[in-house]
């Protein structure tokens, strides 16, 4: 697979094919193989769903199925999709969260949105670690 891999990046880096095929093939590479890579790509591509050269629902699915929520973050956020960005964001990392939470500048009322559901994580880790004290 690394050979794949190696073929399919030279075809991309340096012949510039922007086939969608052919980077959805990579990724889904990227994903059994090697998902530190497939971080690098995703952000090497941007945040414009326009832009990308890869179906974006397609690398959402397969991110989920091989449970990489560091990137169905990346990429929910990529397709709008905020709040789930957010909710997966908070499993693992807050500063994550609060990133994403950023990221919709010309919707201030989706970013209090994201804030406060920011801010109920919070309070129910307060409350929880509260209960384990007593």
């Amino acid at each position: 697979m690394k050979e794949a891999i190696s073929y399919l990046e030279f075809c991309i880096r340096t012949l510039g094919c922007q086939d969608r095929a052919l980077h959805n093939y990579l990724v889904s590479l990227y994903v059994r193989v090697d998902p530190e890579t497939l971080m690098t790509y995703l952000n090497s591509q941007g945040q414009d769903a326009a832009a990308v050269a890869y179906d974006p629902h397609f690398v959402l699915r397969l991110c989920r199925e091989h449970k990489l929520t560091r990137a169905c973050v990346q990429v929910s956020a990529l397709l709008g999709q905020w709040e789930s960005a957010v909710d997966l964001a908070l499993k693992m990392d807050v500063d994550l969260a609060k990133q994403i939470a950023l990221q919709p500048q010309d919707d201030s009322d989706l970013q209090r949105k994201l804030w406060l559901k920011i801010g109920k994580w919070f309070h129910h880790e307060i409350s929880k670690s509260r209960k384990d004290l007593d």
